[in-house]
């Protein structure tokens, strides 16, 4: 929650706006950050993290979409699912 509250304080100083973001925003930015975070844990170079999120998978729920494609779908259990999946791959 921490790191969701310091980017709700750089848009707000950084933009001048008040940036109250409502529950359902908040836990949209959570599963953001949290898939960016692992997918750097996963991937040291920034390209093939960006190449991972745009290409089609054929793991059970992408059904041949990309993680974007997903996660554009605009529900929050598509962000979950995509969050869920990753830190799947991530354990040890």
């Amino acid at each position: 929650m921490a790191r969701v509250q310091h980017w709700r304080d750089q848009l707000a100083a950084s933009e001048g706006v008040d940036a109250e973001l409502t529950p359902d925003q908040i836990y949209r930015v959570r599963y953001l950050l949290g898939i960016d975070t692992t997918l750097h844990r996963l991937f040291s170079d920034e390209a093939q993290a960006d190449r991972w999120i745009k290409r089609p998978h054929t793991a059970p729920g992408f059904e041949g979409r990309s993680a974007l494609e997903v996660m554009r779908r605009g529900y929050i259990d598509d962000l979950c699912f995509v969050r869920r999946y990753l830190d799947d791959v991530c354990q040890p």
